[in-house]
């Protein structure tokens, strides 16, 4: 647009404002919404104190704008974009407006324009953290704009925007003006000489070979060398907005170019720039895997491995390209590009890693002998598995194994294989039960290593010790003494074994075990009278003594010398203590449930102590009163005069008023008394009269009686005769004989 254009444009707006204001009077009455170029005016006036940005967009970008003003304005914050006659106008924050002028102008352009002149990244003195670019293969963005994978790629909350106006630079889709030195690093298509296009890298240009590259192709990660006028650059599609939803786009977008053919892209697009340390994507050259792994992650059904993966590591996506090396028989042939902070990608990798090495095995080739690395030890546990419960661990095609992994959000691998030792002669002096477990203690198992957050990897490793124990009844040995137990004496997280006299689960469900977890912040497994618990140290001594309280809680029967007894209760920041209530109240078993039932809901544990108030009166005399207790982590956490505690206060006395209203309507159930309520209710109702009609209804049977006249005999005419009354006798017709008239039915011959 010249000069002389734009300023005439810019006087036409002015006036139009001076216009809008005059025929307005006030401006606090203008309509934040209404058209800047109507009737309404200066909306612009009203909202910004500066006057709103302008951008030319030519004819041939305005229906482009049009389709992305909605992204365009979501994308930068809330700007406000209005396009009149050419003239995109811009209104917002000064900070909003910089953004949108930017973003259109990368769609007017159809590249990525760097802002305030600059001529270099150096010269940007403001973020530009808002942008990915992807390069794409010239087949994969035939149709690209108004079609469906740019509105796919835009529901992600990003502009996406096809850079192709870059051509316009050069002189032509080849590079013979360009030296090498600017196509080092840049990812291109190059012609195979049968006119077939492959993607790869620049490497640099071939010494004493002029105008010839060599190209890093990104297939299988060969390099060869390719005359200059037979590469291309290949097209690039800018995202732009917050970085978890580019980083969400950027992937589809990859996934998509990968399976469109372009095998190898996004593994040459992340190997184009350093792995940031903030949220980014990567592919390391050592994070490669076998058939056997990419099977597991990518192929198998309802992606268990993979989810349990992401839930392990954190990390926000991973994409599996194929890129073997040489040589062609390559078993880890498979490279990985991840998504997530630095941390998350370095686990993924480690795990991904890992795994290659104990499950792509070659054929013939042995299991791996040699432990985890050193490096990884502290984001790992270790769980030796008898040979013989494997099956069960895995289970029919790994099933078991991929729900191990989902529930715990962990990555659980197979590892080493131990022979053991082997059977040995019994005499008559061995017990031969206990020879049997110590064969089986000792005999050939296996290392099960299991990877994720920490809390989550020992309550994997605690379901693995339970279906030790409940196949193998006495696997683990119990120590001598009143309290038998086996404590881990570290600080930081263990696994502690306590044994009690009696099953702790009433069944073969872990609901006690999920409850007293919850409230002591650890995880709680039982197998009959064994218990684990994990946690750090102050954790599992806290669920040591709650788990005292749970099981004289659980099996009390009404009776008052089972009941739990509470330590120093008064003096306890973990601990709520209640009301005293009698017998009929704590004894009683709805009570009980739905102390359960908040129990579970809260992360606490409620139940009635062996507390016994002082007695009153002359008489004294046995007291049947006890006092109810909630005790958790979380009381501790917030407090016993917090809200959560006032909430746990009301919810436990809603309980007991609930039962005394019950006992005080004789028993009635809840739905009885709200039924009774109702008919109340309807009682106590006015009765409405109904309206009155002039006709009665038509089903009553007398419904016109006595309001109708009687129909009066119609006279006979003067001079009329009476009609004569026939003489003699007329005889009565004759009855009809039964079947008269009707043939009988023939013999059959």
């Amino acid at each position: 647009m010249a000069k002389d254009e734009g300023d005439a444009e810019m006087d036409d707006f002015w006036k139009s404002l001076d216009f809008a204001d005059d025929s307005l009077g006030n401006k606090a009455d203008i309509d934040p919404f209404a058209d800047p170029f109507g009737a309404a005016g200066s909306a612009f006036e009203a909202l910004d104190a500066e006057p709103p940005l302008l951008v030319n967009v030519p004819a041939s970008a305005q229906e482009e704008m049009q389709r992305k003003q909605p992204i365009i304005e979501k994308v930068a914050g809330g700007a406000s974009l209005q396009l009149h006659g050419g003239l995109l106008y811009i209104s917002g924050s000064a900070a909003v407006r910089r953004a949108a002028e930017r973003y259109a102008a990368a769609v007017v352009d159809r590249k990525v324009n760097l802002p305030g002149g600059a001529v270099s990244r150096e010269d940007i003195s403001e973020d530009l953290s808002d942008v990915s670019v992807v390069p794409a293969p010239l087949k994969f963005i035939e149709g690209w704009r108004g079609g469906e994978m740019e509105k796919n790629i835009e529901k992600f909350g990003v502009l996406a925007v096809l850079c192709d106006g870059e051509e316009k630079d050069t002189k032509g889709p080849t590079f013979a003006i360009m030296t090498a030195a600017k196509l080092t690093g840049v990812v291109v298509e190059a012609d195979n000489g049968k006119g077939e296009w492959y993607t790869g890298t620049v490497l640099g240009p071939v010494w004493g070979g002029p105008g010839r590259l060599r190209i890093l192709w990104s297939a299988d990660g060969s390099v060869s060398e390719v005359y200059q006028n037979q590469i291309r650059k290949a097209k690039k599609v800018a995202l732009f907005g917050p970085i978890e939803n580019r980083l969400k786009a950027e992937l589809q977008l990859l996934h998509e170019i990968e399976e469109s053919g372009a095998q190898g892209l996004s593994i040459a697009h992340a190997s184009q720039r350093a792995p940031p340390r903030t949220l980014g994507i990567e592919a390391p050259l050592e994070a490669r895997i076998g058939r056997r792994t990419h099977s597991m992650m990518a192929n198998h059904e309802e992606g268990g491995h993979m989810v349990a993966l992401l839930a392990a590591t954190g990390c926000k996506h991973v994409i599996f390209s194929k890129q073997p090396r040489e040589p062609r028989f390559d078993k880890h042939e498979f490279r990985t590009l991840l998504a997530g902070t630095q941390e998350q990608r370095w686990l993924a990798g480690n795990i991904l890693q890992f795994s290659a090495l104990a499950r792509d095995l070659a054929k013939n080739e042995p299991v791996p002998s040699v432990p985890p690395p050193p490096h990884l030890l502290g984001e790992l546990v270790t769980v030796n598995v008898p040979s013989d419960l494997m099956g069960a661990v895995i289970g029919p095609k790994g099933i078991k194994l991929r729900e191990l992994q989902i529930e715990f959000g962990c990555i659980i691998i197979p590892y080493r294989t131990f022979k053991g030792e082997g059977k040995r002669e019994a005499s008559e002096e061995d017990d031969l039960l206990e020879m049997m477990f110590q064969h089986v203690r000792h005999g050939a198992n296996q290392e099960v290593v299991i990877f994720g957050p920490v809390r989550s990897r020992y309550a994997a490793k605690l379901r693995l010790l339970k279906m030790i124990e409940t196949k193998y009844n006495g696997y683990f040995q119990k120590p001598e003494g009143d309290d038998p137990a086996e404590v881990d004496p570290s600080v930081g997280m263990g696994v502690d074994k306590i044994w009690l006299s009696t099953d702790f689960e009433p069944d073969a469900g872990n609901e006690r075990g999920k409850i007293l977890g919850a409230a002591t912040r650890c995880s709680v497994e039982a197998a009959g009278k064994l218990v684990f618990i994990s946690g750090v140290k102050t954790e599992r001594r806290r669920c040591k003594e709650y788990l005292r309280w749970v099981v004289a809680w659980s099996s009390m029967k009404r009776n008052k010398k089972y009941l739990p007894h509470v330590e120093h209760a008064a003096f306890r920041k973990d601990v709520l203590l209640l009301d005293v209530q009698p017998m009929k109240i704590w004894g009683d078993k709805w009570v009980r449930d739905q102390m359960w039932k908040m129990s579970e809901r809260r992360k606490v544990w409620a139940f009635f102590d062996d507390w016994v108030p002082p007695a009153t009166g002359e008489e004294g005399g046995i007291i049947d009163d006890r006092r109810m207790v909630i005790a958790s982590a979380e009381i501790e956490r917030h407090g016993v005069e917090s809200e959560f505690a006032a909430e746990l206060r009301r919810e436990s006395r809603q309980i007991v008023k609930d039962l005394e209203e019950w006992v005080r309507d004789g028993g009635k159930s809840w739905w009885q008394r709200q039924q009774e309520k109702k008919e109340k209710e309807l009682k106590s109702k006015p009765v409405e009269p109904e309206p009155v009609s002039d006709l009665p209804p038509l089903s009553s049977p007398n419904a016109f009686a006595g309001n109708l006249p009687t129909p009066a005999t119609p006279a006979m005419p003067l001079g009329m005769a009476l009609p004569q009354t026939p003489a003699g006798n007329i005889p009565m017709p004759a009855t009809p004989m039964p079947g008269a008239g009707i043939r009988p039915p023939a013999t059959p011959a």
